[in-house]
């Protein structure tokens, strides 16, 4: 019961900061709608094929489209992909409602913070924003960040959900992920 109540206020929490982001960096420019378009589906396609691990999560090759997302429209659009992502994924994959509330959360709040990353380091998004000599160190930073992020509110929020204990998720965590042979 007690991760219950973990999980109403980080899940309430990542709401706040999705709602508030969304609102905060929204336009109306859709000028890249055909490319999002495309990064839409080659996401659909990474979700749809991932690798498990340890029965605890799964890994996808997504970051390879969110970052460029980031990186060249912002982070309004990143969100609404996250959202879109996760809704289309998550009926398609026959998950409880919960789950694709949850999934929609944790890719939206890494976009949030590894996009804000890639901000404070560059200065500004778009494709003339990444032939400054100093992108090249942010869109780094910015990715490293953004699979770390994205890492642990996956195992913070799988925790929470009860569907893999802490010890579990550290024992995979250290066997898996964190030690490099």
């Amino acid at each position: 019961m007690k991760r219950k109540r973990w999980l109403l206020l980080v899940g309430s929490l990542l709401t706040l900061l999705v709602g508030w982001s969304l609102f905060y960096y929204r336009h109306t420019s859709f000028s890249g709608l055909p490319q999002l378009f495309v990064l839409l589906i080659a996401l659909l396609h990474f979700q749809f094929h991932s690798v498990s691990v340890k029965e605890a999560f799964n890994i996808t090759m997504a970051v390879a489209c969110y970052l460029p997302i980031i990186f060249i429209y912002g982070i309004w659009e990143a969100i609404v992909i996250s959202i879109l992502v996760s809704i289309i994924h998550g009926i398609g994959a026959k998950k409880d409602a919960l789950s694709i509330y949850l999934n929609c959360l944790q890719r939206s709040a890494t976009a949030i913070i590894s996009g804000n990353i890639f901000l404070f380091l560059n200065g500004e998004f778009g494709a003339a924003a990444l032939t400054v000599p100093t992108s090249i160190f942010s869109m780094v930073i910015a990715g490293m960040s953004y699979s770390i992020i994205n890492l642990l509110l996956v195992s913070l929020l799988v925790v929470l959900k009860g569907n893999v204990t802490p010890k579990r998720m550290t024992t995979v965590l250290t066997m898996n992920v964190l030690v490099i042979d």
